[in-house]
């Protein structure tokens, strides 16, 4: 799932996400009319959410503060695991 980091930071955004996508399941009459990517964006964002260290992420890599235009790429790993793996200059 990619985040489009401009003006605030990846937490925030992954937090705008989530809620995003929570109001696109509650809204809908029909479970299925979403298809299964919002429920597994929806689980990993959550995840991500809940599992990291935003501060010590943020420190450890500045541009995801949101002080520049930034798109940034995060997935689950094979254990399970979220991560950022990609960062790209819009």
């Amino acid at each position: 799932m990619k985040l489009f980091l401009d003006g605030h930071c990846i937490e925030t955004e992954a937090r705008r996400q989530r809620d995003r996508l929570v109001k696109e399941v509650l809204s809908s009459t029909d479970e299925h009319s979403h298809g299964p990517e919002v429920h597994r964006d929806l689980e990993m964002l959550t995840d991500f959410l809940t599992g990291t260290d935003f501060r010590a992420l943020r420190a450890r890599r500045t541009e995801l503060d949101g002080s520049g235009p930034l798109t940034v790429e995060i997935i689950r790993t094979e254990n399970g695991k979220v991560v950022v793996i990609e960062e790209e200059a819009p």
